[in-house]
């Protein structure tokens, strides 16, 4: 994600922002990144109306509607931090209209999803993209850039999972990856474990950027997109991030992982929805130490009491919402 758009998501995100300052502050800030001059109504229209009285926020042109071009993507907006899923309809009743746009976007200025008017109902998400996730603004770029016939979902999807398999690449000194690959011959864990999730999640094959990355391995030569520094791990992530999506192989390692970084955000806040207890506790409840060493905190939990622990967790904390995690293999939404 560009530095502008994370310090802005960062600065915006607990606060909220209504409909119009979103669409102003980090909508078309986005369909600048996919080369629209979102000023210029020529490309970018606003408001317009249709036979059945109703009015998307943003309709997109490849050919003037002034001259008598056709929207070719129809944008609604809505406010920072509102659940997409609730507006679903609304974006329904837009297919309905007389607009001949086939595609359209739904956005609350951190998430995009994408449909497909020619997919018919029940709405089909086509494609979900977080902004703050690693490939996000290439992914949105792929799927809006007026210059493409279509929307390139596929090429989208690509982009978020390289970019998912970069960051866990990263997590592990370069040189400490090379020397145990000349002893193993086998991708560091996180990267395996990102191939498997990939692959069973979003049912895409990486095979191909796989073996590239075996290639430099065996090498000893960084792949070109290397970089030297490594990305925060959750223990020094700042309040304004957001915990790790996974892969997790259990539920408690979820609790764990969100409890820490709620704890780390604003503890008055955590304590109303995570147990955390002395770290030398000796009770009968599985506990994992938190990264400060200072306390625990309860895994004991079952499947669905994570899953409500998560949710109440988003509604003290509105940047966890939406944020999609990866569990056993599935991918979990937390609303």
């Amino acid at each position: 994600m560009s530095r502008t758009l994370e310090e802005r998501l960062a600065r915006w995100r607990e606060k909220g922002l209504n409909e119009e300052a979103t669409l102003l502050g980090l909508v078309l800030p986005v369909l600048q990144e996919a080369g629209y001059d979102p000023f210029n109504p020529d490309e970018v229209f606003p408001q317009l109306k249709d036979t059945n009285a109703l009015k998307p926020d943003l309709a997109l042109y490849k050919k003037s509607p002034l001259e008598g071009g056709e929207p070719w993507m129809v944008v609604e907006v809505k406010a920072l931090g509102k659940a997409l899923k609730d507006h679903h309809n609304q974006v329904v009743q837009y297919m309905n209209g007389v607009h001949p746009a086939r595609w359209y976007a739904l956005t609350n200025g951190e998430e995009w999803e994408f449909f497909d008017r020619d997919q018919g109902l029940p709405l089909k998400t086509l494609l979900r993209v977080r902004l703050s996730v690693p490939g996000a603004v290439e992914a949105l770029r792929a799927m809006l850039d007026k210059s493409n016939p279509a929307p390139k979902v596929e090429e989208a999807r690509h982009l978020l999972a390289e970019a998912r398999l970069r960051q866990a690449a990263k997590e592990v000194p370069w040189e400490e990856q090379v020397k145990a690959y000349r002893v193993t011959e086998a991708l560091p864990r996180r990267v395996k474990e990102e191939v498997e999730a990939i692959s069973r999640g979003l049912g895409l094959e990486v095979e191909g950027w796989k073996k590239a990355y075996e290639a430099s391995l065996r090498s000893g030569k960084p792949p070109s997109w290397w970089e030297a520094a490594s990305p925060p791990l959750l223990k020094d992530l700042p309040p304004t991030g957001l915990p790790s999506s996974g892969p997790f192989k259990s539920w408690a390692e979820v609790l764990y992982q969100v409890a820490a970084w709620c704890r780390a955000k604003d503890p008055s806040r955590a304590e109303k929805v995570f147990r955390f207890m002395p770290k030398d506790y000796q009770g009968p409840l599985h506990v994992r130490p938190l990264p400060s060493g200072e306390e625990v905190v309860s895994v004991n939990y079952s499947t669905k009491g994570v899953q409500r622990l998560l949710g109440k967790a988003a509604q003290l904390f509105p940047e966890l919402r939406g944020l999609e995690l990866w569990v056993k293999g599935t991918v979990w939404r937390i609303e």
